[in-house]
C-alpha cells in the first residue's frame, strides 16, 4: 500500500516493507459537523467527571468504532498533560494515582459500554465519506465534529492497534472497499447485447432460404 499525504502517521513506517504498490490511500483531512443526537454516533451528552476536566472522543477505524476519554490533567508547576482512555481500567488507573474524593461518574461508564455495544454499527460512516479514519468529538454540546482521515499518533491509538496491526487493518479495509472512482471498463455492443438476450438477427429481417 501507497500513503499519499502531507502529514506522517506513526503506522507509515510499514510502507517501506510492503511490496504491494498497487493500493493507494490518499489521506487528505477534511472535517463535518452534524447536529448533536444519539443516532449520529453513542456520546454521552451528561457524562462528565468534575473537578476533573475530559473530553469524550469517538476513533472510527476500518470499520468500527472505538471509545476515548482524553483527561486534562493540570499538574502543580502549570503543565497541562492530556491522558488518553481507551477503557475504564485506564480510567480507574488514573484515579489511583491521582487520590480524589470522587468516583468515576456511571455516566462515563456508560459511555464506553454504549460505544463498545455498538461498535460494528456506523460502517456507512465511513463509506459515504470515503475514508477508513475519523476522529469525531462533541463541540458545545451540540454539534457533533468529524475529522476524516486524521492523524491518530496524537491520540496515542497504538494502545488499541500497534504499528503493524494498524497498517494491516488499513491495507485490508481499503482493499476490500475501494473508496477510489474508478471508471467501468468498456463493455463491446456485442457481448452487451447478447448479455441482455439479443442474438445478430433481432433487429434485422432473417435471410430467407
Amino acid at each position: 500500500m501507497r500513503i499519499i499525504s502531507d502529514f506522517k502517521d506513526y503506522y507509515d513506517c510499514i510502507q517501506r516493507i510492503d511490496e504491494d504498490r498497487s493500493l493507494i490511500y490518499l489521506r487528505k483531512k477534511f472535517s463535518k459537523e452534524l447536529v448533536f443526537n444519539n443516532f449520529v454516533l453513542p456520546f454521552e451528552k451528561s457524562a462528565r467527571y468534575y473537578p476533573i476536566s475530559t473530553t469524550q472522543y469517538i476513533i472510527g477505524f476500518c470499520g468500527n468504532i472505538y471509545p476515548l476519554l482524553i483527561i486534562r490533567n493540570i499538574r502543580k508547576d502549570g503543565e497541562i498533560k492530556y491522558i488518553c482512555c481507551y477503557n475504564i481500567n485506564d480510567i480507574q488507573k488514573y484515579v489511583e494515582q491521582h487520590p480524589s474524593k470522587y468516583n468515576v461518574p456511571n455516566t462515563l461508564i456508560n459511555f464506553f459500554n454504549k460505544v463498545n455495544e455498538q461498535k460494528t454499527k456506523f460502517s456507512h460512516i465511513f463509506i459515504e465519506n470515503k475514508s477508513p479514519i475519523f476522529v469525531a468529538h462533541i463541540r458545545y454540546w451540540d454539534k457533533i465534529v468529524f475529522v476524516f482521515n486524521e492523524e491518530l499518533q496524537q491520540y496515542h491509538f497504538d494502545k488499541i492497534f500497534n504499528t503493524y496491526l494498524a497498517y494491516q487493518e488499513l491495507s485490508m479495509y481499503l482493499g476490500n472497499i475501494a473508496f477510489s472512482e474508478k471508471p467501468l471498463p468498456k463493455i463491446p455492443d456485442k457481448i452487451l447485447l447478447e448479455s441482455k438476450g439479443f442474438e445478430n438477427s433481432s433487429f434485422r429481417k432473417p435471410k430467407s432460404k
